[in-house]
């Protein structure tokens, strides 16, 4: 299937989550070390305006890829931030640019897109899980969420502290493809807002 069409679906996933998140719950940590559900939601809708305005031709405009901090109900900002995605990813046949993965650098729309796809589901997990909600994409998403993560730099200097993604962590022998994928990414699939 092509990678628009997986898009839309993790888009929609991602959507149902942050549909059931409510005003008070905004300063929830999450398992994105130091963000609380707020400014995880904040970075999320900044990506959406970031890729929509790549996809136009804008990447390099850094002002595009700005978090957008929310105030009470996320739903009305991810909305529109995700709309806006969908329309300009539709369309988008030129190469992007993404300032924060490869300065000055043309990436294929399909790879840049594949990058999206990976964020927004590994996020909308991120959000699930500081809800207490289940998130498990459909084998087809998991199994390419995975082929993209394997691409993932590993290397000690690009995991950790202030970098976009922890340490790679051990999966479990008989975990699935998503399990996979968020190990290796750095996330623990046990974790819980308590810790």
């Amino acid at each position: 299937m092509d990678i628009r069409a997986l898009h839309t679906q993790a888009l929609a996933l991602a959507t149902e989550v942050v549909e059931q998140v409510k005003a008070d719950q905004l300063d929830l940590p999450t398992p994105c070390a130091d963000w609380t559900l707020g400014t995880l939601l904040a970075h999320m809708i900044g990506q959406n305006h970031g890729f929509a305005a790549a996809a136009r031709g804008l990447g390099d405009d850094h002002e595009q890829w700005r978090d957008r901090p929310v105030e009470g109900a996320p739903v009305a900002p991810w909305a529109i931030s995700a709309a806006e995605l969908t329309a300009a990813f539709a369309t988008a046949e030129e190469p992007f640019r993404i300032p924060e993965i490869r300065p000055g650098v043309d990436i294929p729309a399909d790879i840049a897109i594949s990058f999206h796809y990976l964020d927004t589901l590994v996020h909308g997990w991120d959000l699930a899980a500081t809800l207490g909600l289940p998130f498990e994409p459909p084998a087809e998403l998991a199994q390419v969420l995975l082929a993209v993560a394997g691409k993932v730099p590993a290397e000690p200097a690009d995991r950790g502290p202030g970098k976009f993604f922890a340490e790679v962590r051990e999966a479990e022998q008989e975990a699935d493809a998503f399990d996979r994928a968020l190990a290796l990414l750095g996330r623990d699939r046990s974790w819980t807002p308590a810790g």
